[in-house]
C-alpha cells in the first residue's frame, strides 16, 4: 500500500508560505540543478532552510539571490550554513506570465557592503 501522506509535497518554499519580511537560517551548504534536470533549462541552486519552528525546506535560489547571498557571505556556500538571510517576495513577469518569485537577501545589510568592497 502506498500512502500519499507519506510523501512530502511540501520539501520546497512556495511564495505563499513567506511572510513580509520573513527570516530563515540557512542549514546546508545547498545542491546544484543542472540545466537539464532544471525545469527552467538553467543551472540553479536549491539550499535548505529553517524556517525558524524547526522545518525544514529547500528554497531555490533565482541568480539574483545566489549573488546578493555571495556579495555578503562569501563565494562558498559551506560558509553560508547557519547565516540567517531575510526573504521577500516579489511579482513579476516570468517569460510572460506573472509570478511570485522569492528573492533572498543577507540579514546583515552591511554584508553586502563588505563583500563589494
Amino acid at each position: 500500500m502506498v500512502r500519499i501522506s507519506d510523501f512530502d509535497h511540501n520539501e520546497y518554499l512556495r511564495p505563499d508560505a513567506v511572510e513580509p519580511e520573513m527570516i530563515v537560517t540557512i542549514v546546508d551548504e545547498g545542491e546544484v540543478i543542472s540545466a537539464e534536470q532544471s525545469m527552467y533549462g538553467k543551472a540553479r541552486l536549491n539550499i535548505g532552510v529553517d524556517l525558524g519552528n524547526g522545518i525544514v525546506k529547500l528554497l531555490p535560489l533565482n541568480p539574483t539571490s545566489w549573488r546578493k547571498l555571495a556579495e555578503g557571505y562569501g563565494d562558498d556556500t559551506q560558509m553560508w550554513i547557519s547565516k540567517r538571510i531575510r526573504l521577500k517576495v516579489v511579482t513579476m513577469n516570468v517569460n510572460g506570465v506573472e509570478r511570485k518569485v522569492i528573492f533572498a537577501y543577507p540579514l546583515d545589510e552591511d554584508a553586502c557592503m563588505k563583500g563589494s568592497t
